[in-house]
């Protein structure tokens, strides 16, 4: 009988086109991938985020996160006029105790960090401007300690999630690392950003000049982007 078969040549020829096509498709699914990962985390880091503001309002009593002990507790209105010392509560102003008391009794904490022992050695700004990421490396959010911000403490939680808390401007800032100690440590990708306002608005970006200032449609972080888009990672 007379058998056919594929030549060497047609072989060859058909995994080259193979490999081709894959060369230009993996990327793009290895990277939708990706992203699907940090929206994922980020959509679990800001659902423990305000379940356990939510938990601590019901504990104490309130009506809501801000007028809880723990939020009332901490924030205070620096005196600019005397170089930004927090005036008359310079004892709670960013006391990483008061946050290493409460914390751990709402997020499942296996670690507490200090300095740089969670491995994040700074936060990148983030925001979307038509329709791309941009990102800027402007400060050490571990270390960091200024007449403006009080010091940053880090809670490493059960399931590989890092949430490092600050004192802001009549705000707590939260800093939320997703895949932990795992690069890329971008924000707007693996790392998010919101603040906790006196006033009881949670808003992206950070509280200098008050959270007022911040408008409804203010959605350019990419928590906030990600929560309009339906938590799609399109940029």
């Amino acid at each position: 009988m007379n058998k056919k078969g594929f030549t060497l040549a047609e072989v060859l020829i058909t995994l080259g086109i193979i490999g081709v096509v894959a060369a230009l498709t993996l990327p793009s699914v290895i990277g939708n991938y990706q992203k699907q990962t940090y929206v994922t985390g980020a959509k679990k880091a800001y659902s423990t985020l305000t379940n356990m503001m939510s938990k601590i309002a019901a504990d104490d009593g309130v009506g809501g996160f801000a007028e809880s002990y723990f939020f009332s507790g901490l924030i205070c209105t620096p005196d600019w006029a005397n170089g930004g010392v927090a005036n008359g509560c310079e004892d709670n102003y960013g006391n990483p105790s008061k946050f290493e008391e409460i914390i751990p009794k709402y997020l499942n904490v296996v670690k507490i960090c200090k300095a740089n022992e969670c491995g994040v050695e700074y936060y990148s700004h983030g925001y979307i401007e038509n329709g791309k990421l941009r990102t800027s490396s402007s400060r050490n959010i571990i270390s960091q300690e200024s007449y403006t911000f009080g010091p940053v403490t880090g809670f490493y939680t059960a399931d590989g999630m890092i949430y490092y808390f600050s004192i802001g401007y009549n705000a707590i800032m939260v800093f939320m690392d997703v895949n932990g100690e795992k690069q890329p440590n971008t924000a707007g990708r693996d790392l998010f950003y919101v603040t906790l306002c006196s006033n009881g608005r949670t808003i992206g970006g950070n509280p200098h000049g008050g959270c007022d200032s911040y408008g409804d449609d203010f959605r350019g972080w990419p928590l906030f982007y990600l929560m309009r888009n339906g938590w799609n990672m399109d940029y």
